[in-house]
């Protein structure tokens, strides 16, 4: 197959091969070769203070697809943060640096005036390549010629980016990363857009499902696979047993609820008893009625004839009525 192991078993994908990949290394090389640690503190304060700003007060961290721009604690740190987090760090770097407090403090340093058009000229490439790969659509399937162009492209992007922006840390750009680059665009052609070869939710569940559990594994090769699978087994015991739990307590609740929603009825205020007593007649083949008040302060008093046949029509249908 075309592409070799990158194609078939291993396909490059933007969070690997490029925010976790390209990225991660601009930014090592840019925060930890680069810049200063007096530089790195002035870039810093320059970003908190641009929070208060009040076109940004109100501003969230993260909109819709956009990289993140609000960073309250600084963002020379890149340990233990998000690949969206690094890609919001470059995008806010570029922003910082063209304004005239970030022109200037840059230039104060020799290392970054020198090489001040080289850095924003590469790190907006890639941030246009990120953007890039969050398209949907691309070109026809048959137009080998778009093809071609977008090779040509990103192999201009790694070059300037290897020329540029030299790296000095480890194997420097000689690594996996930059050379998967040069296999997208024929990956395009395989898969038609670039997001459906995304591997996000995938990184999320090995996280939550290898990752996480494998901090409470003695990390011995012999028994480290049965102890991730005990510490699943254990977890998904607890997990179903909660959710039992809330279950039962969700129809316990719903029953009380039921139960308040119908108070109990009582008496009804200023209310009068009385009797009625109705018997078939064998002789007369009638119906013999008896009523009356039972009330003490009711006795004696006449009784209304249509509460009478009320209760006939409803108790007594199959009786003549007298």
């Amino acid at each position: 197959m075309p592409g070799g192991v990158f194609t078939a078993a291993c396909s490059p994908d933007a969070l690997h091969s490029l925010e976790n990949g390209l990225i991660l290394h601009c930014l090592k090389q840019l925060f930890d070769k680069v810049l200063r640690d007096a530089a790195k503190a002035c870039l810093d304060g320059i970003v908190q203070k641009q929070i208060l700003f009040p076109k940004q007060f109100h501003m969230k961290s993260y909109m819709a697809e956009f990289p993140r721009l609000l960073y309250k604690d600084g963002m020379t740190t890149i340990s233990n943060i998000s690949a969206g987090t690094k890609m919001g760090i470059l995008f806010r770097y570029v922003l910082v640096a063209q304004t005239n407090e970030g022109y200037t403090m840059l230039h104060q340093h020799d290392k970054t005036s020198q090489k001040y058009g080289d850095m924003i000229h590469v790190f907006l490439m890639l941030l246009c390549y990120w953007a890039w790969l969050k398209k949907e659509t691309y070109w026809d399937y048959n137009d080998h010629k778009a093809l071609n162009i977008a090779k040509n492209a990103i192999w201009v992007l790694i070059n300037r980016l290897r020329s540029l922006f030299p790296s000095t840390k480890g194997s420097e750009w000689r690594i996996s990363k930059w050379h998967e680059q040069l296999h997208i665009a024929f990956l395009l052609l395989l898969y038609i857009a670039h997001r459906n070869q995304h591997t996000g939710p995938q990184e999320h569940n090995h996280i939550e499902n290898t990752k996480n559990p494998s901090e409470r594994t003695q990390k011995q090769k012999a028994v480290f696979d049965l102890q991730i699978a005990n510490r699943l087994v254990d977890r998904y015991v607890i997990d179903h047993t909660h959710n039992m739990i809330l279950k039962q307590q969700s129809h316990i609740s719903m029953y009380e609820e039921l139960e308040e929603s119908f108070p109990e009825e009582e008496l009804t205020k200023l209310a009068a008893k009385f009797f009625v007593s109705m018997k078939l007649n064998t002789t007369t083949i009638e119906t013999d009625l008896e009523f009356g008040w039972t009330t003490p302060a009711m006795l004696g008093k006449g009784q209304d004839n249509t509460l009478l046949q009320i209760i006939e029509k409803l108790f007594f249908r199959d009786l003549p009525f007298e």
